[in-house]
């Protein structure tokens, strides 16, 4: 059994290395957090997300999202002065995150330069603007899952506060696999939430989902936003 407070789910063995550092990496954190007498379920709750989702950040079956990432940072961080042990940099975590998203999506992480050779520039096409085309969406999603148990409070709150509070590329994601769940009603819910954002992060959103040729997305959103910034 392990020590009270550390948490008992361990990195799948078939895991990218890259993979296995981010879930050992959430682990960490969420010990750190539990450390201070907080239930895994405490812990889920804090960072929005259920618990047999956060056991899946620690086993690698499925990744945080940043945002989820820096909530669970900042919990550990503040539990330094219950249980007197730092959590890693704050920079370290997101390096490792980083590093395990390129790795996802096929590219080289951060580090895999050779030593004293700096990285070599990438060329950028001069007569036109390169359409990133985003990665595929997770097979599950937090709101989904809420929606197919029939707890829709719990998704519509979920919605409301990624909306809120995702980067651009996760909202663009998000939407796009409601899109193929055929759950409209939860991609317009978060569109929705994101349109009460400022506008430069509304922009920002809008920039994203046009990038990703999501045109009908891009207007809802701009439509939403209309009437949370009249005037």
């Amino acid at each position: 059994m392990p020590p009270k407070g550390q948490v008992s789910a361990s990195p799948r063995a078939d895991l990218a290395p890259e993979a296995r550092n981010l879930a050992t990496t959430v682990a960490a954190l969420a010990t750190l957090v539990r450390g201070t007498g907080k239930s895994q379920r405490a812990v889920a709750k804090a960072v929005f997300v259920s618990p047999s989702t956060l056991t899946d950040y620690t086993t690698g079956r499925r990744a945080p999202s940043e945002d989820v990432l820096r909530k669970l940072w900042s919990l550990a961080e503040a539990s330094q002065a219950t249980t007197g042990q730092p959590p890693p940099p704050l920079a370290q975590v997101l390096e490792t995150y980083r590093n395990a998203v390129l790795a996802r999506q096929g590219l080289p992480s951060h580090g895999d330069s050779a030593p004293g050779q700096p990285e070599a520039p990438v060329p950028r096409a001069r007569t036109h603007r390169t359409t990133m085309v985003p990665p595929a969406p997770l097979a599950d999603d937090e709101a989904l899952a809420h929606l197919r148990a029939g707890r829709d409070a719990d998704a519509a709150t979920f919605l409301w506060h990624a909306g809120r509070t995702h980067a651009p590329a996760e909202i663009r994601d998000a939407v796009t696999t409601y899109r193929a769940a055929a759950r409209t009603d939860a991609a317009d819910v978060m569109l929705n939430s994101a349109a009460a954002r400022d506008l430069r992060a509304v922009l920002s959103i809008v920039d994203t989902l046009l990038e990703a040729r999501q045109i009908e997305d891009a207007a809802t959103l701009v439509k939403a936003a209309l009437t949370h910034h009249p005037g």
